[in-house]
């Protein structure tokens, strides 16, 4: 059963409501309870190697504490890493995908739960993966080894729970965590 809440009403009233006071109320916008864009399971893709660096940074909109997991896959969709976070309230954390995996390119999953049992699922993280690529250069005009960077963001995905359903959280829940 889907359980809407009506956000925003139009009052139709009769021609003539002064002699007849009839009138009809009709909802305009209807949104479905979760109503945004917050979903429990995030993707993306990261990249380490020569200089690139993939950071994942997660941003807690609600006013709790929020447990995820955050798994890395490589391009051929094996698993390499799986470790268990926490994003304080209205905190942020920052994930440096090269503290978990070797060099290389892949998936990144991102899985919020609900509590610290590592069972449920629930929404409310929001993210966005940062790639920077550093480099040393030295030579004219430069004196000095300066360090020349660049930087691209993109969001994480939000990826809706019918996937998780469809037996991904088996997967994902199936995988070593530290």
């Amino acid at each position: 059963m889907q359980v809407y809440r009506l956000n925003l009403y139009v009052i139709l009233i009769s021609p003539d409501f002064l002699t007849n006071p009839k009138y009809t109320i009709m909802p305009v916008l209807i949104f479905p309870p979760s109503g945004g864009t917050l979903s429990p399971y995030l993707i993306g893709t990261w990249e380490v190697a020569n200089g690139l660096e993939t950071t994942i940074h997660l941003e807690n909109p609600t006013s709790r504490l929020l447990p995820y997991k955050i798994v890395f896959f490589d391009s051929g969709g094996n698993p390499l890493a799986c470790a268990r976070r926490r994003v304080p309230h209205n905190g942020l954390d920052v994930v440096q995908c090269s503290q978990y995996v070797q060099p290389g390119t892949g998936v990144v999953k991102i899985i919020i739960y609900d509590g610290d049992k590592w069972e449920t699922v629930q929404s409310g993280l929001v993210g966005y993966q940062k790639k920077t690529r550093n480099r040393w250069y030295f030579g004219w005009p430069f004196i000095f080894f300066n360090r020349l960077y660049s930087e691209t963001e993109a969001p994480l995905f939000q990826i809706p729970y019918e996937v998780l359903e469809d037996g991904e959280l088996a997967i994902i829940n199936a995988l070593p965590c530290n």
